[in-house]
């Protein structure tokens, strides 16, 4: 009660301007406080996130425990090799060599190679068996083949148009 009565004899009308300079200093010196500890809070959270960032590389820094090889694991990677074996295949060897011997009589349908073998499997058709048994002699007398073997033929007797299909491998060098 004693406060209350107090504060009710103050008359602002008659604070003086020191009484100004000293509560503008106490805001002045509030604002400051605030300032500061928000910046504290901000650093705190940088700190944190810094830490968080270097424990995350140093997980990826340390190495991870060796897994165990797998059949599995075994038979991808012989899948993997045989796909490199067939993009290492020199394609432009086999292709110009068809191309080289290739007459307006004859025509490739399908090219299967099968690389661990070295052979390739060709299937097409010519205008009659003179042509075909030219086209296979042609081939096998290629430098980088090493011999031509007709595998089937067969006599195409359609509305359209006469010929042979035949099926042939390739063996190459």
């Amino acid at each position: 009660m004693k406060l209350n009565s107090h504060l009710k004899k103050i008359h602002f009308d008659s604070v003086r301007s020191a009484d100004y300079l000293g509560i503008l200093s106490l805001f002045f010196g509030l604002a400051v406080f605030g300032f500061a500890g928000y910046q504290n809070l901000q650093t705190a959270k940088t700190l944190t996130k810094i830490k968080s960032e270097i424990s995350n590389i140093q997980l990826e820094v340390i190495p991870k425990p060796i897994k165990k090889t797998t059949n599995e694991d075994i038979q991808s990677a012989g899948i993997l090799e045989k796909i490199q074996k067939q993009l290492d295949y020199p394609w432009e060897k086999l292709f110009s060599t068809l191309e080289l011997v290739h007459t307006n009589n004859i025509s490739l349908m399908t090219i299967q190679p099968n690389m661990e073998k070295k052979e390739v499997l060709i299937s097409a058709e010519a205008a009659n068996t003179h042509e075909m048994l030219e086209y296979i002699h042609a081939l096998g007398a290629q430098q980088n083949i090493e011999h031509v073997e007709l595998l089937s033929q067969e006599i195409m007797t359609s509305n359209q148009k006469e010929g042979i299909d035949f099926l042939m491998m390739v063996k190459m060098l």
